[in-house]
């Protein structure tokens, strides 16, 4: 009895981590301002969520953020990104479950007030279904208020274990992730597009990282 009580009391206690981004941006060749813009934009383009931006296709969009996980400790249970989208909405329900948000790596040594597109061969998303650390739909709301997507990091194919740690052992760090999706307005603007609060927007809607941990 008195052993069993030292080993539970020695046993390390579960964590419970709410990050919230340290900075995020929105990459579009033709957006005014995708530093301080209060939304993070996504859309695909005809081949797909990540086209080859590099080579100069500039059809879709992504977002990146930027998280601090220093704090983190203990083996990691769960992870979920958790996003809110703004009350309107191009899309429905169904059209959401079909081409939902991707979430994948991103580098993370990328700062908002210094941001330019200039430099965004760097930081585009690695295409291919194997890059996803988890997707998420959502269903628009009745009531013009924001809706939220929660997206399972450990669903996989990518590692988010794996990537999560390097992160940990990094000097800064800082995790970078980058929200991708297929969806798209076909005939083109931009009706049909994920547009998701930033870090600037109000604290409630903020894009954060939850952790569970052993």
């Amino acid at each position: 009895m008195v052993a069993s009580l030292l080993l539970l009391l020695a046993a390390p206690a579960p964590g419970h981590f709410e990050i919230k981004a340290s900075d995020d941006v929105w990459v579009y060749q033709f957006a005014q301002d995708q530093a301080s813009d209060e939304a993070l934009r996504v859309w695909g383009a005809e081949d797909g969520s990540v086209a080859d931006a590099e080579g100069g296709d500039l059809a879709f969009s992504w977002s990146m953020l930027s998280f601090d996980v220093s704090k983190v400790e203990g083996e990691v249970k769960s992870a979920k990104l958790v996003l809110f989208h703004f009350p309107e909405a191009g899309f429905t329900a169904s059209e959401s479950k079909q081409m939902p948000v991707e979430v994948r790596s991103a580098p993370s040594n990328f700062e908002e007030e210094t941001w330019d597109y200039g430099m965004h061969p760097k930081f585009v998303p690695t295409a291919g279904e194997s890059a996803i650390f988890g997707t998420g739909w959502g269903t628009p709301s009745k009531d013009e208020t924001p809706f939220e997507f929660t997206i399972d990091l450990m669903a996989g194919p990518a590692d988010f274990k794996k990537a999560l740690e390097a992160a940990r052992e990094d000097d800064r760090k800082l995790l970078g992730l980058s929200l991708t999706s297929k969806m798209r307005t076909p005939e083109g603007g931009e009706s049909r597009v994920y547009k998701f609060f930033s870090r600037t927007n109000d604290t409630a809607y903020q894009p954060k990282l939850v952790i569970e941990t052993d």
